[in-house]
Order: C-alpha cells, then structure tokens, then sequence
C-alpha cells in the first residue's frame, strides 16, 4: 500500500493580495503566534461589505491574540479592506481622533498639557480659577 506523498505534510499559507500588507509579511508579530484571520485574507480584504459578514469579522478580531498589534498597525499603515476590527470608515475616525487629542494647551495660558491624564482643560488649578474669574466678570460686563 503507497503512502500519498502530501500526508503529514503542512499546506501552504494564502498570502494576501498586495505584498506587504499584512502584519506577517512585515514580520511584526512574534514568532509561533499567529493572527485569527491567517486562513481568511481573502475575505478580510474583499468580503467585508455585507454587514453579517462584518459581523462575522469583527468577532473572529475580537478572539485574536494579536488585536493590539493588528490595531497599531492597520491605524499607522494603510490597510486596505477590514482590519483589526475596524472598517476603512472606522479606521480614518480612529485616526482623526487620535491626531486631535494628540496635542493640547491650556485654556488660560496656553502651555501644552498633552502629556497629562484624563479630560483636562487647565495645567494648574490656579489657571482653572483664574478662567472661571476671567468669564464671570465678562459676563458682569455684558450684563452691565
């Protein structure tokens, strides 16, 4: 009795339609980990306009080991098709977001508080103050 040559034997990987699209061709992920979508690349890339499908996706994304890593990269790079959970649509709002709440300045004087934590308008409590005093006698003024 022969033995087919091909038992036993690993198939080949799909590779995605342009070369360097992928995180593993740009060989960012660690080695033995590999992507949910590695069998899928066909779909990721053309099959995503039906909403059950994105459906489908976005919850085979949500299960992968190496999410943040899709996230980083599809919002860096351009991506073409669904990625990391996100739709092209998706992915620009991400990025626009992120460029706006890159840089930020105080509202009384003006220095850069991007660095600092949380949904902060003022540097110090002292320019918070000297704000809320500078609008109030504004508003005395109008009303005067």
């Amino acid at each position: 009795m022969a033995i087919a040559p091909n038992v036993g034997k690993r198939r080949p990987r799909q590779r995605a339609r342009q070369k360097g699209t992928t995180m593993q061709e740009a060989s960012l992920l660690p080695p033995g980990i590999e992507p949910a979508c590695t069998n899928l690349a066909d779909t990721f890339t053309d099959g995503w306009e039906d909403e059950r499908m994105r459906r489908v996706l976005a919850a085979i994304c949500a299960g992968c080991p190496v999410l943040r890593e899709c996230v980083s990269y599809s919002l860096t790079n351009d991506v073409a098709g669904f990625a990391a959970g996100m739709t092209p649509k998706q992915r620009k709002r991400v990025q626009r977001r992120h460029e706006a709440a890159a840089f930020r300045e105080c509202g009384w004087c003006r220095t850069d508080i991007s660095g600092l934590h949380g949904n902060r308008s003022w540097c110090s409590e002292r320019c918070r103050k000297n704000a809320y005093t500078a609008r109030k006698n504004s508003a005395k003024k109008v009303a005067a």
